[in-house]
């Protein structure tokens, strides 16, 4: 019987140090996931200056960009799990407490490429949306990103606890660094007459975050935060007025209420009617594939 607890001993306690030798070299390789820098150049842009351009970048800015930075855009805390990880989307006023020490380069490389200006992957930073707008709506952004009033607010830094540290490697998170996966190559695409037509609509489901989820063929995706996003081509037989109040309000036709944490409709609620209707047209031209539920 004291033979069988000895192996019983020995097998338990070589478990318990492979165990720990394996949470340990996942920290050292999350530590350099989290340390690594990429060399990665900066397209050169022209940053406008005019009124039209400044009330564009005004738009896209204040209907994207505070889902995650907050409404004034001096940043807001985005995930929060003991013993995983604390991030906040940072602040991005040009303060000190901010991008204030930005250039024009600084901010291509953050929005279309996901690293900050030392070459480190922004987490969580949907670039590989900002990598489909058009150079126009790029640099009108950035302009009115620079023209904002300076917040002072300062951002938290993030702690990434040892569970987090240990599976992140893994995977688990899904990909938390756009910046691996972006085609930092691709060149900027041509947007076409902003109005409400089907092309327009392609190009702004890309550029206005609805691929982020759905897919690049919206046929539906995986988020690793709720699961698996439903395709849009149910709604393209529903009216305009009801695509359009089902994606500001939740409300769909069927008298569902859509879970804001799978639709973000209060960002979309931003968007005006043009850009809703012209993604309304365009998946109307997608193909009929869903096997899913209409009440979703």
């Amino acid at each position: 019987m004291r033979r069988v607890l000895k192996w019983v001993g020995i097998v338990l306690g070589s478990v318990v140090a492979l165990v720990v030798v394996a949470v340990v070299v996942l920290n050292i390789v999350s530590a350099r996931l989290l340390t690594r820098t990429l060399d990665i150049q900066a397209e050169a842009i022209t940053i406008p200056a005019d009124d039209i351009s400044l009330a564009r970048g005004e738009y896209l800015v204040n209907a994207i960009c505070t889902g995650c930075h907050g409404d004034g855009l001096s940043g807001e805390l985005m995930f929060s799990d003991a013993g995983v990880a604390t991030v906040y989307a940072p602040n991005i006023t040009p303060s000190e407490a901010g991008v204030g020490a930005f250039s024009d380069a600084d901010y291509v490389r953050a929005l279309r490429h996901a690293v900050n200006p030392d070459g480190q992957p922004y987490m969580i930073m949907p670039a590989e949306v900002f990598i489909n707008w058009s150079e126009e709506d790029l640099g009108s952004a950035i302009a009115y990103l620079k023209a904002l009033a300076p917040d002072e607010t300062p951002t938290p830094a993030r702690t990434v606890g040892i569970l987090g540290r240990t599976l992140l490697p893994l995977g688990v998170f899904g990909e938390i660094f756009p910046a691996d996966f972006i085609e930092h190559d691709m060149p900027f695409p041509v947007r076409p007459e902003i109005g409400a037509t089907a092309e327009y609509g392609a190009y702004f489901a890309t550029a206005g975050l609805c691929t982020l989820c759905h897919g690049d063929d919206m046929m539906g995706g995986s988020d690793p935060n709720v699961g698996e996003v439903p395709p849009t081509v149910q709604a393209a037989g529903w009216s305009t007025e009801a695509f359009i109040t089902a994606v500001t309000t939740g409300v769909t036709p069927y008298d569902g209420q859509l879970d804001p944490e799978r639709m973000p409709w209060e960002t979309f609620a931003k968007f005006n009617r043009e850009e809703l209707e012209a993604i309304h047209l365009f998946i109307q031209t997608l193909p009929a594939q869903y096997s899913g539920s209409q009440n979703e």
